[in-house]
């Protein structure tokens, strides 16, 4: 269908130029735009060959159903990727960058609109939908039944049942051409998103290089979620399952450190343990889970987890002793912390208010126990391409002596941060 092969069904009205060549758009061209939709009162149009057409289109009223300035952003549409209402990407295709005009569409054309409103209006709208809007929805999708259960709304319901010509203000904001911009994951191809996921691990290693591990983490928690996407078209432990499997245990590792330097211990647990399942003796991942069980005070998995480490790897002892040593002393502390505050249960009533302000104790009693010898590394060395970053000449570590490298670290920032791990770790405990 063509606009301009279509002056029957579609009229076009400008009502301010754009900038810019009268050339078409490519399929795969970014399109942003605003848009506001009126469903017209009149069933019929008037007849175009008239000498006052514009004035005659642009005076036609109609009901408000929807305005995009009203909305969170403008609409975005991939021209050429067969959206539900071909007609808007026809109308978008005649106008330039910048041009506001007005679309007059024979209700015939327009009648998937009411299904693309409801789209629209769930990703961008400002008002959350009711419960009953929901529950019609939901009922919509699951049953199979079309638009019998109605969408939700009672105008898009009314123009499912009595369809109406339309009228479309639109005003294009944004046109960019096929490779100009960086598509999202939803606009790729298959090979495009599995090309996608070494690029946001490159990214996730440079910004932990520069020691920004939130944004790290993003970016290998996205890059995991992509391989799972692409792993749910697999059949589980086929040959192209096991191959993206593999691509997703070096970014749990790199997730899990990053993790462990952010304080979350219970995810890094969580995600050694899935390398794990598939890697029963991965070292970084045992001493990743120990450490962060160190970190949590609990005392029989640490042990367990650097027990198994140092056996499988004699490398890694000394760094895995200081931490076993560290969890001793945290042991010891809270254990002489119980006792004390055991017998003072028998000497005297308490008053309410003890046993809380003994559990918030200040700071100088919490920097003790650390002692002053354990030399115990954060961690910030020990991922590069595919798990560590690169040594400074520029030769990718072989894995190996990176959890070496996190027991002979400096003590820099150690009394803050172990700290504040020891009182985390006997809240759990």
């Amino acid at each position: 269908m063509s606009v301009k092969d279509n002056k029957k069904l579609v009229k076009k009205f400008v009502l301010s130029h754009g900038k810019g060549e009268d050339t078409p758009y490519p399929h795969g061209t970014k399109v942003q735009f605003h848009v506001k939709s009126e469903a017209l009162f009149s069933d019929t149009l008037p007849e175009w060959s008239s000498t006052s057409v514009q004035e005659d289109g642009l005076q036609l009223d109609g009901q408000l159903i929807d305005d995009s300035h009203d909305w969170k952003q403008p609409v975005e549409l991939l021209l050429g990727k067969k959206f539900k209402l071909e007609v808007w990407e026809e109308c978008i295709s005649t106008m330039k960058k910048g041009e506001i005009a007005v679309f007059i569409i024979d209700k015939t054309l327009v009648s998937p609109y009411p299904v693309v409103s409801q789209t629209l209006r769930k990703a961008f709208s400002k008002k959350p939908a009711d419960a009953k809007s929901l529950q019609k929805e939901k009922s919509h999708h699951c049953c199979g039944m079309g638009l019998k259960e109605g969408l939700g709304h009672k105008d898009l319901d009314e123009l499912v049942t009595n369809p109406r010509h339309m009228k479309f203000t639109i005003e294009l904001l944004l046109a960019e051409l096929p490779g100009s911009y960086e598509k999202q994951y939803w606009e790729m191809s298959e090979e495009e998103r599995l090309g996608s996921i070494p690029q946001l691990q490159e990214k996730g290693n440079a910004l932990y290089r520069k020691g920004n591990y939130q944004q790290a983490s993003d970016n290998y928690k996205e890059a995991i979620g992509r391989l799972e996407n692409l792993m749910l078209k697999e059949k589980p432990n086929d040959t192209d399952w096991l191959v993206l499997n593999m691509q997703k245990l070096p970014l749990l590792l790199n997730y899990s450190q990053c993790q462990l330097l952010q304080g979350e211990y219970y995810s890094a647990v969580e995600h050694c343990s899935t390398v794990l399942e598939h890697q029963p003796g991965n070292v970084k991942a045992l001493f990743r889970r120990g450490k962060a069980h160190v970190e949590l005070c609990e005392g029989q998995l640490a042990r367990r987890d650097l027990q198994e480490c140092s056996s499988l790897d004699p490398d890694t002892a000394p760094a895995c002793s200081k931490l076993l040593a560290r969890l001793a002393y945290m042991e010891k502390q809270q254990n002489k912390k119980d006792k004390k505050l055991y017998a003072s249960l028998f000497d005297k009533p308490l008053a309410k208010d003890t046993i809380i302000s003994d559990r918030n104790s200040g700071s100088k009693e919490n920097d003790q126990l650390i002692p002053k010898d354990s030399n115990i590394n954060d961690g910030k060395n020990s991922i590069e391409q595919n798990d560590y970053p690169p040594k400074k000449d520029g030769d990718i570590n072989d894995g190996k002596n990176s959890i070496e490298q996190e027991g002979r670290s400096t003590q820099e920032g150690r009394s803050t941060q172990e700290g504040r791990s020891t009182q985390e770790g006997r809240r759990y405990k």
